[in-house]
């Protein structure tokens, strides 16, 4: 479906419906395929030009396999391998031409090479009666003597079913026999008799199960939720043992263990600490429902002298408590940039001031006087302003100083100050108090670090001493929806050289994380010092179903699709607590826990703290934010709902700041499909949003 162009996706969405309804139904076209011997394949009309391929599997269910032109699909059916596996027992369909068109030169630079024969294929050390023993179907096995290459390999294992794919490329890049049968065939083998003529009850056993082709991996599949929350991989225990000569920072996309690891980093932190000093760590981020999860499951890793010397604060909390404490100010704070912006607006209007809007100006505030730490017009007016887009010159420069001052002196005789200025405050506060020689924290270890802003920065940097192992980071730059990028270094914070970024996902599946590539396959990484980071080498050792995207006629079909789907999951096993639903916004959150009550399933919306109870936590993207589930429901992203309003309003008035919007929704997308673990359900009401690329 993904290389099918849009408008056929679309066609074919619409065509899928339809045989749903009714697949007898004239308009169909449903009609067996004269050129081949097994009356069970059948083509039906998509419309003139198009056809879909398919396999009836009993009376009322099919497989569709495949779309093509009406010409080509008699030849796709020739390259399409598909049956029942008899060592797995599911299902697996394989598109053969895959080498075919990998290797197939662009158009005028000739014919492609032909492979010689003299070379010795790749898989020529096994026996076919080796390779069946793996889990390959024989009708497979002449699709591979041929190849010759690791990239011939790769060509056509871009059209095998995900367990085979692996099989072989691990094969052909040197894993050996027995690792192979040991770490992916057996866990996955059935030791039932298959019956390899029924389809229907290969298609009812789950492909959907979650396997895993790494041992350690593979071992935790089955305990439970929290357990797999605290899972240390073992490649990974270097990163929380090694000692570092300064700050250090971990980054790596989604379900590589980013957040374990700074938990069992902490955990061994607390336990070096001398015994009888006065000594404390700070586990620290910028969620304030990830804070609590952090709280939880250190305390399951630490107890003890050893626990009670590690706060878990959010750090605009940590920010308020210092600055309360050092400078005795007792304004009310505001962290809502939609009342900032008020505030802004009322200075515009009473300046009659044209020239500027509110965002534009918060912004500037945010991004350029309080990260600099300027406190003269002097010093704005030679400032940079580096990712600002829009040029100020000396005169623009000096009016926007003068509303700034308005602007500051409006806050103050209104009582109260936004996030960034408590933070400066602390970060002043403790700057005076260290030239005292005390330090508030030995160790500092920071989640979910792509979201912190420049002030946060200053903060952290001074709240412990410049030493080793002084600071240690984890974030995934493709994850950032709060805050522009910046450059730690800048901040007095260098990692050159002690940084590593992981690339192994063991906690969401292939098929999910391959859904939420394709969204970000625009984007763009930036990297907090050190290089850039991107998605390049990411990849997952989980395999388990793909994710459904289900399109439905309005809002409360949404809601009967999502309970349903819930209720399936916890049918088959999951625990409550392990099930998400989430949304855009937080308007019909209550309504899902209503309906989830009403057919007898626990839940509770989340909002500022994770609840212990065992429910299904309802909430908003934005509250998935570092934490994980073993299921997801998705819904309220139909092209109408998302992007948010708000952002398609930006397309018209600030061109930088909607594209960074937008770059916000999509990483915010993102977020939510690899929280998922195993199942994700994707649900919309309408045309779906264009950033799900459907």
């Amino acid at each position: 479906m993904r290389k099918l162009p849009p408008e056929i996706r679309e066609l074919t969405t619409s065509f899928y419906s339809k045989f749903n309804e009714d697949f007898r139904r004239n308009a169909i076209h449903l009609e067996p395929i004269k050129q081949v011997k097994d009356r069970r394949l059948r083509t039906a009309r998509l419309n003139q030009a198009w056809r879909a391929i398919l396999l009836q599997a009993d009376d009322q269910e099919f497989v569709l396999l495949d779309v093509a032109p009406h010409d080509e699909a008699y030849r796709r059916i020739r390259v399409i391998s598909w049956g029942v596996n008899p060592t797995f027992a599911n299902f697996e369909v394989s598109y053969l031409d895959e080498l075919e068109s990998a290797v197939r030169t662009p158009e005028g630079a000739g014919p492609a090479p032909a492979r010689t024969s003299t070379l010795p294929g790749i898989f020529d050390p096994y026996t076919d009666a080796q390779l069946t023993e793996l889990g390959l179907r024989p009708e497979l096995l002449p699709a591979l003597r041929p190849l010759v290459s690791e990239d011939e390999v790769l060509a056509l294992a871009e059209g095998l079913d995900d367990r085979i794919a692996q099989i072989v490329v691990d094969l052909a890049t040197g894993v050996s026999y027995e690792t192979v049968m040991d770490q992916i065939t057996r866990p996955g083998a059935t030791s039932e008799q298959i019956d390899i003529s029924d389809i229907a009850a290969a298609l009812r056993n789950p492909a959907s199960q979650v396997t895993s082709t790494d041992a350690a991996v593979a071992k935790m599949l089955d305990a439970d939720f929290e357990s797999w929350q605290l899972f240390l991989h073992p490649d990974q225990r270097k990163l929380v043992d090694n000692a570092h000569s300064g700050p250090a920072r971990v980054s790596g996309g989604p379900g590589t263990g980013k957040t374990v690891v700074a938990l069992h980093r902490t955990a061994r932190l607390a336990r070096a600490l001398p015994i009888g000093s006065d000594e404390r760590i700070l586990l620290t981020t910028f969620n304030k429902r990830l804070k609590s999860d952090l709280e939880r499951r250190l305390s399951k890793l630490l107890d003890g002298e050893s626990r009670a010397r590690v706060d878990v604060v959010n750090i605009d909390r940590l920010a308020l408590d210092i600055a309360k404490e050092l400078t005795g100010e007792r304004r009310r704070p505001i962290w809502s940039d939609d009342d900032l912006r008020g505030y802004w607006q009322r200075v515009l209007d009473e300046e009659g001031e044209p020239g500027f809007d509110a965002g534009f100006l918060l912004d500037e505030w945010r991004e350029v006087v309080l990260a600099g730490f300027i406190t003269a017009k002097t010093a704005y007016l030679a400032a940079e302003r580096p990712g600002r887009g829009t040029r100020l010159g000396k005169a623009q420069r000096a009016r926007v100083w003068e509303l700034v001052e308005r602007f500051q002196t409006l806050l103050t005789a209104e009582q109260v100050w936004s996030g960034e200025q408590i933070c400066m405050a602390a970060a002043l506060a403790e700057t005076a108090r260290a030239w005292t020689g005390k330090r508030r924290y030995r160790h500092i270890v920071v989640d979910e670090a792509q979201d912190l802003s420049a002030v946060h920065w200053r903060l952290l940097r001074v709240l412990c001493p410049e030493t080793a192992d002084d600071l240690f980071i984890a974030g995934d730059n493709f994850q950032r929806i709060y805050r522009k990028p910046l450059k730690m270094a800048t901040y007095g914070i260098d990692i050159q050289g002690r940084s590593r970024n992981l690339t192994l996902s063991y906690r969401t599946t292939r098929q999910i994380l391959g859904n939420a590539m394709q969204i970000m396959a625009d984007a763009a990484a930036d990297a907090p010092d050190d290089g850039a980071t991107d998605l390049s080498g990411f990849r997952s050792v989980l395999s388990g179903a793909e994710p459904r995207f289900l399109a439905c006629g309005d809002e409360r079909s949404e809601l009967r699709a999502a309970v349903d789907q819930v209720r399936t999951w916890t049918d088959n096993g999951a625990e409550h607590r392990s099930i998400a639903i989430c949304m855009p916004n937080a308007t019909p959150i209550q309504r899902y826990v209503d309906a989830l009550k009403t057919v007898g399933i626990p839940a509770q919306a989340v909002r500022d703290e994770i609840p212990d109870d065992d429910a299904v936590h309802v909430t908003t993207i934005n509250g998935l934010k570092g934490t994980e589930y073993r299921s997801i429901a998705l819904v309220g992203v139909g092209a109408e709902r998302y992007p948010r309003r708000y952002v398609a309003e930006l397309a018209a008035t600030d061109p930088d700041a909607y594209e960074l919007a937008l770059e916000r929704e999509r990483n915010l997308l993102f977020v939510a499909f690899t929280r998922a673990c195993r199942e994700l359900t994707v649900i919309w009401s309408g045309e779906p949003s264009p950033l799900l690329h459907r």
